[in-house]
């Protein structure tokens, strides 16, 4: 189930940047309201959160900001949201503000540098520092926080390669030193004796992630598999990689999630999972299933299964293990429209739009005798 006062773009699937506004309501009374502009939020209604009534967005080049108002259009709290390449594409690290008045007072621009301080009382500090659009240094010092760090980030000539490094303040003599290289579609990082290379999708989903012991004469084949998964490349460096996969179907559903290595303690002449985390959908959307296991070989820990479905006419029928009937799921011109979902303790049912969105829960708890309905209206361009 959807946590009901956060409406997300991530929450749909369909031609996204063509949703406008998304309006849920709970046994009739609306909870919650967002508004898009290009796959963007810019406003945000909580119809339970008297404090967060109403929220804004603010988008910067290097942050963005939440102005939260109450129903009196007071302002009741900020919080900042800023750019951090190093985490991944569209990553950012969130903060709570003083104000946004605060932060404004508080950004300076110098000699190309803009810095921007979060917090700063006594010796703790919070800030960022940008050279042009890339992050330079960030600073999370607290008095008593062990982790508290100042990160440093140098641009190489090249303008792609950086050396990151970071020095703890509350422990002595620990400096961790890694270097970013950054492609089109891929992140390279190296520390220490390790380098990793992690490639992302034209949506800037993770695809694969591979780590291998530094080999000068050997980067330039871990490179080339990486960024083409080239078979007779593999066979050269499968003794080296410790690799990840993600998969996903066309409703951006995450299918599987495999690490992997080669371990000659299995005799084999390939890579062994670690762990494998699966999650089975058809082709009409119906999650029927997910797995988990440590090793693939001996199914250490494994938990789950998949339900057996059966496919008429106009609907699918899904089974658990002891083959009772769990759900009824409705197809008219390919598409699921409407399910059923049958237990013990409940009955329920959930609506669907013609992009595959759920516009409709609801819910009869056998045990209480309550009823749950909860709408989601989805307005598109």
């Amino acid at each position: 189930m959807i946590e009901l006062d956060e409406i997300d773009m991530e929450d749909f699937s369909g031609n996204k940047k063509n949703i406008r506004e998304v309006h849920r309501f709970q046994n009739g009374e609306p909870v919650a309201s967002a508004f898009f502009e290009n796959f963007k939020k810019i406003r945000e209604q909580n119809f339970k959160d008297p404090e967060k009534f109403e929220t804004l967005y603010e988008y910067h080049e290097h942050y963005y900001l939440q102005l939260f108002y109450d129903r009196s259009k007071n302002n009741t709290g900020a919080s900042i949201s800023i750019k951090n390449p190093f985490e991944g594409p569209d990553k950012f690290d969130t903060y709570t503000l003083v104000s946004k008045e605060w932060l404004e007072k508080n950004i300076k621009e110098e000699d190309g540098l803009t810095k921007f301080t979060i917090l700063k009382a006594d010796d703790d500090e919070v800030s960022y520092t940008f050279k042009g659009t890339m992050l330079v240094e960030v600073i999370f010092k607290f008095k008593t926080y062990e982790d508290s760090c100042q990160i440093s980030i140098d641009c190489l000539e090249d303008d792609k390669t950086y050396q990151y490094r970071k020095k703890y303040f509350n422990i002595e003599d620990l400096l961790i030193k890694k270097t970013f290289e950054f492609e089109d579609n891929m992140m390279i990082e190296k520390e220490d004796d390790h380098i990793r290379y992690t490639v992302y999708d034209e949506r800037n989903r993770i695809r694969r992630r591979g780590s291998f012991l530094y080999d000068e004469e050997k980067l330039h084949l871990f490179k080339h598999y990486m960024q083409t998964e080239d078979q007779e490349t593999f066979s050269t460096i499968m003794k080296n990689i410790y690799l990840e996969i993600f998969n996903y179907d066309k409703f951006d559903n995450l299918t599987l999630h495999e690490t992997s290595s080669y371990r000659p303690d299995f005799s084999k002449d390939r890579l062994t999972p670690h762990l494998e985390e699966i999650e089975y959908f058809d082709p009409y959307n119906i999650h029927y299933g997910r797995e988990y296991c440590k090793t693939k070989e001996d199914y250490d820990d494994f938990t789950g299964g998949t339900n057996r479905l059966e496919y008429l006419e106009g609907r699918v029928n899904e089974y658990d293990d002891n083959e009772e009937l769990v759900a009824v799921h409705y197809i008219e011109n390919g598409k699921k429209t409407h399910a059923e979902f049958f237990s013990p303790s409940y009955f329920s049912t959930e609506t669907y739009d013609e992009h595959g969105n759920t516009i409709e829960w609801y819910t009869e708890n056998k045990i209480t005798n309550t009823v749950e309905t909860i709408k989601q209206e989805i307005i598109y361009q």
